[in-house]
């Protein structure tokens, strides 16, 4: 019989939040901390898309990676509709408490339609410590630079790092990200790269997955990744801003440009709200003018022009947690807390 459907995706994740366009946040790996329930997402095209409505046996089993052991196994008749032209299967398997579940490990999810297999993804889980707005016990990023180069640019050593690319030259522009690492326990790690536009419109959006080997605590890396063509024209005349997100958290953030020519000079790392506002303003002028007027503005004058601002969503997003979490710990001490004291 001929298959009704062609594999299109296997995904994981953990975070269950509806992003946009119907998606998840996709990862590979996470930290005990985090997981309550591995979660995936099958997804098939419907070759039988506007002819008929078809049902079928889905499987789903989560095993080690290591001796094979089997930790979960669902079994779910599909009812796919003609009117589908993509088909999703999402579910998950766990526990409500995060950590109790999931162990240090790599895993598989494996999917099967009416025994035969369409699909398989590793995943991976730390016990390093959750990371959030104010604390990643994993590394600190200690540099992001920028270079332009071909597709084999990673092997450029002569690499003139720029904050001003010329948009009619640009190939590829290359993300170099220094980090240095803060335990020796080994672990896989996932870094997102998003690029958008002035306008706030997504640009580009790259992964990088690795693994960070036991007893290298204090040491620095590096992580080098590209995004364009061998031909150009992918950049065009604008501003930027590059977003390193890791383990669902916004780690780092730099802003450049595409113009008509190259301008060589290190990046800043987006840490504050002065900082956002001074990048977020397109005029020199302005950035000066913020910046002297820092002091004179009471917190609340800051966040209206943050929110002013068209685009970094995820940095504004960053900053209001941070935020909430200093009030937080604010009353607990006005209140006798310590910080390590339980209410």
């Amino acid at each position: 019989m001929e298959r009704r459907y062609k594999f299109k995706s296997l995904n994981t994740f953990v975070n269950n939040e509806w992003m946009a366009n119907s998606a998840k946040r996709y990862r590979s790996c996470f930290d005990k901390e985090e997981v309550d329930y591995v979660r995936c997402e099958l997804a098939i095209y419907n070759k039988l898309f506007d002819e008929e409505d078809w049902e079928g046996k889905l499987v789903l089993i989560a095993t080690d990676l290591k001796d094979k052991k089997e930790y979960c196994k669902i079994e779910e008749t599909i009812k796919v509709k003609k009117e589908d032209n993509i088909f999703y299967f999402r579910d998950g398997w766990g526990n409500a408490t995060p950590g109790n579940f999931w162990k240090k490990g790599s895993y598989k999810w494996k999917a099967s339609i009416d025994g035969t297999q369409v699909g398989e993804v590793i995943f991976h889980i730390n016990d390093v410590g959750k990371v959030t707005n104010t604390h990643n016990p994993y590394f600190i990023i200690e540099q992001v630079r920028l270079f332009e180069g071909d597709s084999n640019g990673w092997q450029e050593r002569n690499r003139k790092y720029l904050k001003t690319f010329d948009q009619k030259k640009t190939r590829y522009i290359w993300t170099e990200i220094k980090f240095k690492n803060l335990t020796p326990q080994e672990y896989h790690y996932e870094f997102h790269l998003n690029y958008f536009d002035d306008a706030g419109q997504p640009k580009a959006s790259i992964t990088h997955v690795a693994f960070m080997g036991d007893n290298k605590q204090d040491f620095s890396y590096y992580v080098e990744r590209g995004w364009g063509t061998n031909e150009g024209g992918s950049w065009t005349d604008d501003k930027y801003t590059l977003e390193i997100v890791f383990n669902d958290v916004m780690i780092g953030a730099v802003t450049f440009n595409c113009a008509e020519k190259d301008e060589e000079g290190e990046l800043e790392l987006i840490t504050s709200i002065e900082q956002t506002l001074a990048i977020g303003s397109s005029k020199p002028d302005n950035q000066n003018k913020i910046t002297e007027q820092d002091d004179s503005k009471t917190l609340d004058d800051l966040l209206k022009e943050l929110d002013g601002l068209i685009g970094l969503e995820s940095v504004k997003k960053s900053i209001r947690e941070n935020i909430t979490y200093l009030n937080f710990t604010k009353v607990r001490r006005e209140k006798g807390f310590e910080d390590a004291d339980k209410i």
